[in-house]
């Protein structure tokens, strides 16, 4: 299998997981407003922390997708580019600077997950 192995307890694929984890992200920003999907983003990679201390690596790759799905989905928004621009830079910029640094530090391979 080319999405990763299957096991006895847990027939999901990899596709199959971040699938689901990208369209949870979606149902969780529905109407949200950039800083609050920034929030969810690095509540979404202490989870995969949590899930990863238990050795639930389907629970730490989905929390992992839904970070960076909500963390794009940030970057995508009015609200984002509007403060990205030269001398612009308020809030949530700087609330998502934060993001990047510690969830790098933290999670140091989450920029190689493909979200699309």
């Amino acid at each position: 299998m080319r999405d990763g192995l299957r096991s006895q307890q847990d027939p999901s694929p990899v596709s199959e997981i971040k699938e689901n984890a990208k369209d949870t992200a979606h149902k969780l920003a529905k109407g949200a407003s950039a800083i609050s999907l920034i929030r969810t983003a690095r509540n979404q990679i202490l989870a995969a922390q949590e899930c990863q201390l238990l050795s639930d690596w389907k629970g730490a790759l989905s929390a992992l997708i839904k970070a960076g799905t909500l963390a794009q989905m940030c970057m995508d928004s009015a609200e984002f580019n509007a403060e990205s621009a030269p001398g612009k830079k308020g809030v949530l910029y700087k609330e998502f600077m934060e993001f990047t640094q510690v969830s790098s530090s933290r999670v140091p391979f989450l920029h190689i997950l493909k979200l699309s």
